[in-house]
């Protein structure tokens, strides 16, 4: 729904009175004594016999000239006021109304726009209702209209497949089709969902020197002699991209990023060149979230020379 406004008050809500001669039950205008105290319009205003009267009145206001009051409805209990009756701006129920309707109406964005928990990052995650829910392929969605208004590479993605929940990064889109790396696509999508770049984390990791002198399973610790551990909340790994200064001078050597002594790609990315390389669906599902604590490494196969020369691995992660 849509917000409410949202009324301002009048500090110590000072009384005025309706003017001679009165006011009939489906008027819908009152002349005032004094409206020098009235609040800003539109706003509520109480008709009463006196503060505690039971059978008080709370009318919309829309305008205010001179000292006629223009309104916009009557009170449910609308009936003739004579002149006299005093009229004044207190906190009224309709108020409240309004304020906890509010109130409903943000949480329920909120918990839409960003998930329910703990890990709920700020930016929020959009759905997308124009796309076809049969993938083009394990790495491709079509859409039904286009989205490159909102949606740019390096945008997160979340979809829904076999009631399970994954994640992706956008690496291209035109005016008909989604690209995507992260987890592969297949079946039918049920849901799908864009997030904001808050929810994208890039981990930058440096090999300097040899780092394909020998096979490592954890070749961050054995090159540079260091451990890197996970610091935030739980995400998952959609994207590895891998450059080396200089190549393998006979055969390539492989790089595979590994989580908690798990490796991430189904198959290493093969360095044949000095080149980007980048993963793109063939990922592990079991084994590409992350968790605070978690360790990461690179999982070095030797080439043949053993001469490949600094490598830099970016690993991409998508905050849940």
């Amino acid at each position: 729904m849509a917000q409410e406004t949202m009324f301002r008050g009048v500090a110590r809500s000072p009384i005025t009175a309706l003017a001679a001669p009165g006011i009939d039950a489906d008027d819908l205008a009152i002349a005032v004594v004094d409206a020098a105290d009235l609040p800003t319009f539109p706003n509520y205003l109480v008709l009463a016999e006196s503060e505690g009267d039971p059978d008080s009145e709370t009318v919309l206001c829309a305008s205010v000239a001179g000292s006629t009051v223009t309104l916009t409805s009557r009170g449910p209990n609308a009936k003739a006021w004579p002149a006299g009756t005093i009229v004044w701006r207190p906190l009224v129920v309709e108020d409240l109304d309004r304020i906890q309707g509010n109130v409903e109406d943000h949480e329920g964005r909120i918990v839409t726009l960003e998930g329910a928990g703990p890990y709920a990052p700020a930016g929020g995650w959009t759905a997308i209702a124009a796309f076809t829910a049969t993938p083009a392929s394990t790495s491709t969605i079509t859409t039904t209209a286009d989205l490159t208004a909102t949606i740019a590479p390096g945008i997160p993605l979340r979809y829904a497949i076999g009631g399970t929940t994954y994640y992706g990064i956008v690496t291209a889109i035109t005016s008909t089709l989604i690209t995507l790396a992260g987890a592969p696509l297949s079946g039918t999508i049920t849901t799908l969902a864009y997030g904001d770049a808050s929810k994208v984390v890039t981990l930058p990791i440096l090999l300097p020197g040899y780092y394909e002198a020998a096979a490592s399973t954890a070749a961050i610790a054995a090159v540079i002699g260091r451990a890197v551990r996970w610091r935030l909340p739980p995400a998952y790994l959609v994207l590895t991209q891998v450059k080396t200064r200089v190549a393998d001078s006979s055969s390539n050597g492989t790089v595979n990023p590994r989580i908690g002594g798990a490796d991430v790609l189904a198959s290493a990315l093969t360095i044949g060149s000095t080149a980007w390389l980048s993963s793109v669906v063939g990922i592990t599902v079991a084994n590409y979230d992350i968790a605070f604590g978690d360790d990461i490494e690179l999982n070095i196969g030797k080439g043949t020379g053993g001469n490949g020369q600094d490598l830099s691995a970016d690993l991409t992660f998508v905050l849940r």
